[in-house]
């Protein structure tokens, strides 16, 4: 092998590492919170659909009424596909199965960014938690930060849901594909997309921050990752956590250069 021939081997070789480590470096931080907000909505899932089946058995066996969402439920799918309300009750009662399918999901029960909001607190990241709807609630609207509930509007984002000193902080975990799941990546693009007007009418130091977890987003990663630049940032909760720290070493360390030494401390 001629010598330039062993230097772009070489080259090669040694680039082909590089970008087989970064992937893997990825992979850990698109991974680790994740698994464990997948890990306890399956769970959640399973103790959803347990909970369901008993609620129908009470309702068989003693008559006990049924509360309002598992009910509801029950009537739109019978008005839907011409089911008995009572062949439904008594198939959710008998079959695991069929509970799973009348049980809350639970993805729509604020499981996933409680995991989020817990991994960043447990690394020393402190995120305020906002209202989600009220007085309380802020979104973006029309490059303004606005307060409370909000009718029906495509300008605005939904709420905002954490706060980090100057970060204003969006949390969603996406896992499927599908139009629900869309719908939820189209709630997180609308939010970059809102901020970025934002940064470019306000010239103060606030900066948003998408934190999106699951496999949605890490397939559609450029999709959001176009939205970037220095005020406005995606992030997964790991990636996040990680630049949170850094900058609270980061922090210290100036801190400490700037302290002065007994020596120069006049008495």
């Amino acid at each position: 092998m001629k010598i330039n021939d062993y230097y772009i081997s070489m080259v090669n070789t040694i680039t082909k590492f590089f970008k087989v480590k970064n992937l893997k470096e990825k992979e850990t931080n698109f991974m680790a919170t994740e698994k464990v907000i997948k890990r306890e909505i399956d769970r959640k899932d399973v103790e959803n659909a347990e909970e369901t089946q008993l609620l129908a058995l009470a309702y068989v066996e003693t008559g006990y009424p049924l509360p309002t969402w598992l009910n509801d439920k029950i009537e739109k799918r019978c008005a839907k596909y011409g089911f008995r309300y009572g062949e439904v009750i008594g198939s959710i009662a008998a079959s695991p199965i069929t509970a799973a399918e009348y049980a809350k999901s639970a993805t729509r029960q604020g499981v996933a960014e409680k995991i989020q909001f817990e991994a960043l607190d447990k690394n020393g990241v402190k995120i305020e938690k906002l209202p989600s709807s009220g007085p309380g609630a802020i979104r973006i609207l029309d490059g303004k930060l606005v307060y409370g509930s909000l009718g029906v509007t495509d300008r605005s984002t939904k709420a905002i849901d954490g706060r980090r000193a100057n970060d204003w902080v969006f949390f969603k975990y996406t896992e499927d594909f599908g139009g629900a799941q869309d719908n939820q990546g189209r709630d997180v693009l609308n939010f970059l997309d809102s901020a970025n007007d934002y940064i470019t009418k306000n010239s103060n130091n606030y900066r948003f921050v998408a934190v999106i977890d699951g496999q949605y987003y890490k397939r559609n990663w450029q999709l959001f990752n176009q939205y970037v630049n220095g005020r406005v940032l995606v992030e997964t909760t790991d990636t996040y956590t990680a630049k949170c720290r850094d900058r609270i070493a980061s922090n210290r360390q100036s801190v400490v250069a700037r302290r002065p030494s007994d020596k120069q401390t006049s008495v």
